[in-house]
């Protein structure tokens, strides 16, 4: 758990790393699950549940008029990260990470090949914001 001032509570959820136990509905539910032989204890697929892609298409069309997009559903950042630069760098390309960067982000570029075109930008030392006036000078 992050250090807080006492006044302040903080539940640091950082690399998905918790300090708690799920709620006694999900592990019942999961023992259920796994009894009955569903396979909820592995991986699942790349673009998440089916259903809650469809469910979440859904709501995206009927209540904020999105159409024409598709969806994917991931267990968390890094997993969103992963399949952006899959779909979208190739070996050829440059890429740009922003230093204090995440290791994940810069292994995930590897695995394209394009590592060696990564560009190091610096931030903003207050903000973190990315330094566009360095961007634009490359």
């Amino acid at each position: 758990m992050a250090k807080a001032p006492a006044s302040r509570q903080v539940l640091s959820l950082a690399q998905g790393i918790v300090h708690w136990p799920p709620p006694p509905a999900a592990t019942a539910l999961a023992s259920k699950l796994l009894a009955a032989g569903e396979a909820v204890h592995g991986y699942g697929l790349s673009g998440g549940l089916p259903a809650l892609q469809e469910a979440l298409q859904h709501k995206l069309q009927t209540r904020n008029g999105l159409t024409g997009y598709e969806v994917m559903v991931t267990a968390g950042a890094n997993q969103a990260f992963v399949n952006l630069v899959l779909t979208l760098c190739d070996e050829s390309d440059s890429v740009v990470l922003f230093k204090p960067y995440y290791f994940n982000h810069l292994m995930a570029l590897q695995m394209t090949g394009s590592a060696p075109q990564v560009l190091l930008g610096p931030c903003d030392a207050d903000s973190l914001h990315p330094d566009l006036h360095w961007l634009q000078q490359q």
